[in-house]
């Protein structure tokens, strides 16, 4: 009778005491009444980004729930309480974090309990998130298909949305430009203002803002750099409209990262800047490891060698993850380079290239290849005693000069990347 009693008198107004409850009925014998609201208090915690706190509280809801007899019912709460939880921690502790992945494991496996259900596409998602951003790209593309078939055979524009995402997102790390662009403009086209509903389910990212800012990078790389600009923008001020500091942050990445591919590096360096503070005021642990290193690189974009190439090492030990590495080993190599530091920029480039085969993470293996070449010829320009790195033309331009060991080295560098970005129809990096 107390119990109802403390719910009447908040009356029409209990949502604004969900907290509270929480933590009473979390205190009393009542332990269907303590989940409840402990799991309604989490739910509010995610929308005003109180990650720290949803995490608590949704936490303590699974834990009590599991002293519970497993009945079908039971299964079907776990798995909301799992869905819920699982986007703070990525936020909190990164996309890739071991519990993250254990999460979305154990909610695949009660998917397979309770039968043909929509809560598959995002359960898969959230494990091909951890499989992507963790680098491992095959398990990553095995899973994306299989959203997409599932979606598929709803035809349901909420499912096919997100399926269609993480189809594009595997195509974009590996180098398949035109396909990533192709099916990031479907998952685009189909989003309706009602899909704004989706975002908690999708590790809190709106899967509009996401779609955008990756099909800006493929644009970029595609050749297209006033489209990438305008999609851009287009995803920032979505997720600024929509007040979500996680897909803002989001969208600070790509767009810093466009604008740096671009050569505005004071732009970059700006989003690069926000994306820290904001990183920082929430606890978004692998955004500020991206944003740390991101800054970095738009510090040697500006030819700021020395800071920059510091800033990038320095986010190196702390980025957790391999995904993406390869394209900030990529700007640590040039920073060396024009800090004259050749054999520290050459190693920087061997790692790349490793990382490159070993995850199949395509997207910036051309440029690789590009660095690698300018730092060769610059090896070569070094032995004949010059001090400082001539530009690429006048290098190339001391064919009679430069040791012909470095510059027939150079030269398949090269080529080598030409054959990969026309591959790829990589038109700027062409």
């Amino acid at each position: 009778r107390t119990d109802h009693g403390l719910e009447a008198r908040y009356g029409t107004t209990l949502h604004e005491h969900y907290s509270d409850l929480a933590h009473h009925y979390g205190r009393s014998p009542n332990t269907e009444k303590a989940i409840t609201y402990l799991h309604l208090a989490g739910q509010q915690a995610v929308q005003r980004s109180a990650h720290t706190e949803a995490i608590s509280q949704l936490t303590e809801a699974l834990e009590l729930l599991l002293t519970r007899p497993e009945t079908p019912e039971r299964v079907a709460y776990e798995l909301q309480l799992r869905l819920a939880v699982g986007p703070p921690l990525a936020a909190t502790q990164g996309f890739a974090a071991p519990v993250v992945g254990q999460h979305y494991t154990r909610a695949r496996a009660l998917c397979a309990q309770l039968g043909d259900i929509p809560q598959r596409i995002p359960v898969l998602w959230g494990l091909w998130d951890f499989y992507v951003v963790g680098g491992d790209l095959s398990g990553a593309q095995a899973l994306a298909d299989e959203c997409l078939e599932i979606a598929g055979q709803t035809d349901e524009a909420g499912l096919l949305i997100p399926a269609h995402f993480a189809v594009g997102d595997n195509c974009l790390w590996r180098g398949e430009l035109v396909r990533a662009r192709v099916a990031m403009e479907q998952s685009i086209t189909l989003y309706q203002p009602q899909h704004h509903a989706l975002t908690p389910l999708y590790a809190n990212l709106n899967l509009k803002v996401v779609s955008l800012d990756h099909t800006a990078l493929a644009l970029w790389f595609l050749g297209y750099p006033e489209q990438a600009r305008t999609r851009g923008q287009e995803a920032l001020h979505l997720a600024q409209e929509l007040d979500l500091p996680f897909s803002v942050t989001d969208a600070l990445v790509w767009a810093s990262m466009v604008h740096g591919e671009r050569g505005d590096g004071h732009v970059a360096q700006e989003y690069a800047d926000a994306l820290v503070a904001l990183a920082n005021e929430h606890g978004f642990s692998w955004y500020l490891a991206f944003g740390t290193l991101q800054r970095g690189t738009t510090l040697i974009a500006q030819a700021q060698w020395a800071e920059g190439v510091v800033q990038v090492r320095h986010g190196l030990e702390t980025y957790p993850v391999d995904l993406l590495r390869t394209y900030h080993l990529a700007w640590l190599a040039t920073g060396y380079g024009e800090a004259e530091q050749v054999e520290a920029g050459l190693a920087t480039v061997t790692e790349a290239l490793r990382l490159v085969d070993k995850n199949d993470e395509r997207l910036y293996e051309a440029e690789v290849w590009r660095i690698k070449g300018e730092l060769t010829l610059q090896l070569g320009a070094r032995g004949l005693g010059l001090e400082t790195r001539p530009p690429s033309s006048q290098a190339l331009s001391l064919k009679s000069q430069v040791p012909s060991g470095e510059e027939r080295e150079a030269e398949k560098c090269f080529l080598k990347a030409i054959e990969i970005a026309q591959r790829q129809q990589a038109k700027s990096l062409e």
